[in-house]
């Protein structure tokens, strides 16, 4: 497709009704970056990238894709905690602050029968993730305590 094309009022439309921009390119068959330039001249303000700190903030509250994180669900696009599995989650994450290996700890997590996500046994793979995912999205704890505190 040329680039010169005059940005329609359905690319408009698609991208402030949430359509990501590499969706409108398949659609449409312009590029990302052709789509992108015209928004911008159009005088369109574009989302934040997911690399960015308002995106980084967008991604902690609301759902953008994937599985949630243990001990969470998405409700109405906001993350929000699962009541059965937030015990374990803070239990998991305090085991680790204490420097407990994560082998054992994921042996204690069996031992006391803690439900996993897949209701399968723990293992030390499955406990690393979660401290890795909690490690990146530090709101987590403080969202887990917060809902605590409300019960």
């Amino acid at each position: 497709m040329p680039l010169g094309f005059i940005i329609s009022d359905k690319i408009i439309e698609m991208y402030e009704s949430g359509t990501p921009l590499r969706q409108i390119s398949k659609e449409t068959g312009y590029s990302k970056t052709a789509i992108r330039s015209r928004l911008l001249q159009n005088g369109i303000s574009l989302k934040p990238s997911m690399n960015s700190l308002g995106g980084q903030k967008l991604r902690e509250n609301y759902k953008l894709s994937g599985v949630p994180p243990y001990g969470f669900l998405f409700f109405k696009s906001k993350l929000v905690v699962h009541p059965e599995q937030i015990s374990t989650f803070i239990k998991i994450i305090e085991l680790w602050k204490q420097e407990v290996p994560i082998r054992e700890i994921a042996r204690r997590m069996n031992s006391i029968k803690a439900p996993s996500k897949n209701g399968k046994g723990w293992n030390h793979f499955t406990v690393a993730s979660i401290i890795k995912r909690h490690q990146k999205c530090s709101n987590l704890m403080k969202l887990a305590k917060n809902w605590l505190m409300e019960i």
